[in-house]
């Protein structure tokens, strides 16, 4: 019986968030259409290949329009959104391309052009954090390495040292074993 009721008291609580929802929500459309313009001497279809939302109408009804006039603007979505976006990527690739650069060259500082610095600060301080620190690391893995050289250095010397010292006491054994 329990069952029932919790079902029930779920399926209208689901309701009432829903008419709810229906009551206070708002939806934005956007629709893509053709428009008609009907001139004095024939019909002509006004096409715009990637639709978008007109901003404002320039011509009223019955008013005279020459080619090449405006008819209507459009909201610059898709296609500047887009560009602003390719935009930004290119000046991220050629900022982390000349950190890229000057991490080869083992460079002591990326030189980024003063139009870069200044549009792309964040980008390029980030690049350049990374910068310092990947050099360090490297600088620090050199010197581990040049640590661990010195060391196998040393261990070659002793290692030659008790050669050295193994074959005079072979000489000495040899020598004993001569004498005996």
């Amino acid at each position: 019986m329990l069952k029932h009721y919790s079902l029930g008291f779920t399926a209208f609580l689901l309701f009432v968030l829903l008419a709810a929802w229906s009551y206070l929500g708002t939806l934005d459309y956007v629709t893509v259409t053709q428009g008609v313009v009907t001139p004095s001497n024939k019909i002509q279809k006004i096409q715009h290949l990637e639709g978008g939302i007109i901003r404002s109408i320039r011509v009223a009804e019955g008013q005279n329009v020459q080619p090449g006039d405006p008819l209507i603007e459009l909201e610059a979505t898709k296609s500047e959104t887009e560009f602003n976006e390719l935009e930004t990527r290119l000046a991220a690739l050629k900022i982390d391309l000349k950190r890229l650069e000057a991490e080869q060259k083992f460079e002591s500082e990326v030189l980024y052009q003063e139009e870069i610095k200044k549009e792309h600060s964040s980008k390029v301080r980030k690049a350049t954090e990374l910068f310092q620190i990947r050099m360090s690391s490297l600088q620090n893995r050199i010197l581990a390495q040049k640590n661990l050289v010195q060391q196998k250095i040393q261990d070659m010397e002793e290692i030659q040292q008790r050669i050295l010292k193994n074959k005079r006491y072979r000489k000495i054994l040899d020598e004993k074993i001569e004498i005996s």
